[in-house]
């Protein structure tokens, strides 16, 4: 499961939203990868330091990728939080 979503949660993804992102990725049986581009580098939402890496910055797109039992779910959860809806799980 694919999509691209725009960061429009009105914050840069650095260490405090990475580490929320991260721990509400951890409840997830499904593996979800982040990118600034289609051609990744991809990066596993569950590692804090390799999200804040990314340096993804409000307004700007973000490639999402996820596999595993509960894909769905997880990538709902995800496209709240970036999106500014909610980060809690």
């Amino acid at each position: 499961m694919n999509t691209k979503i725009w960061l429009t949660g009105g914050f840069d993804l650095h260490v405090r939203p990475a580490a929320q992102l991260s721990r509400l990725m951890q409840g997830f049986d499904a593996k979800v990868e982040l990118s600034e581009t289609v051609d990744g580098p991809w990066v596993c939402a569950t590692r804090q330091a390799a999200l804040v890496k990314l340096k993804l910055r409000s307004a700007c797109p973000v490639y999402i990728r996820a596999s595993g039992r509960d894909k769905n779910a997880a990538m709902s959860a995800i496209v709240g939080c970036l999106e500014g809806v909610d980060c809690q799980q």
